[in-house]
């Protein structure tokens, strides 16, 4: 026989999918007079899980509790955040019904961008921690402490996505502005000890790019 704590498990497992996949007509079947509107659950949950983490809490009689912890991806900028739900689920006759429902944003160390690899692969990665980004064929090459990832994006889409002190010093080249050690003529060096070219003609330009971001620096982190 089937336990309630594996029943429960089960619909909460099917709650999120259909909740994250904007199934709004099933989400709001299963909670208990629908007890928030589609809209809302939509502004608040139209995201992708990449990790759901389920705790069953405790079940008194006719009530549960089961918490979820959520790292989830933002499809239109692919931010990664984590999220803590709450869900109260109560018996009405044979049938399980979710009373209430509580989310909360997590703290996160940083925020990451995910970037697809080779192969499926995908990368979740601190801004911060990119060197610079090198232009390969049509995909990128993001060059992350003493790692390599090529990823299926081109470098123009990456300037896009990362932040403002990310300067395009060269037409093959993204550079993280807070790893740059020094200038020398008409190149850079990196933190990692890369030197890297800029054009003869852009390099004035660059410089001062560089410089608006570099005023204060402390160095590469």
């Amino acid at each position: 026989m089937i336990s309630d704590k594996q029943i429960l498990l089960s619909k909460t497992e099917e709650f999120l999918k259909k909740l994250y996949n904007k199934d709004f007509n099933h989400v709001t079947a299963a909670v208990d007079n629908g007890i928030v509107n589609s809209r809302e659950y939509e502004r608040k949950y139209g995201k992708r899980i990449l990790k759901a983490d389920l705790q069953y809490i405790f079940q008194e009689q006719n009530i549960a509790v089961i918490t979820v912890r959520i790292t989830e991806q933002d499809r239109e900028n692919y931010y990664v955040a984590k999220n803590s739900i709450l869900l109260v689920w109560v018996r009405r006759v044979d049938q399980w019904e979710i009373m209430h429902v509580h989310s909360a944003i997590l703290p996160v160390d940083s925020r990451k961008l995910c970037f697809s690899g080779e192969w499926g692969s995908v990368y979740l990665l601190s801004p911060r921690e990119i060197l610079y980004v090198e232009a390969r064929n049509m995909n990128s090459v993001i060059y992350y402490g003493t790692q390599e990832m090529e990823i299926h994006e081109q470098l123009s889409a990456c300037q896009k996505r990362l932040p403002e002190y990310f300067v395009r010093v060269h037409r093959g080249y993204l550079v993280n502005a807070y790893c740059v050690l020094r200038f020398e003529k008409y190149c850079m060096l990196l933190a990692n000890g890369v030197t890297l070219p800029i054009p003869q003609k852009r390099y004035v330009e660059v410089k001062e790019k560089l410089d608006m971001v570099l005023t204060g620096k402390k160095g590469c982190t």
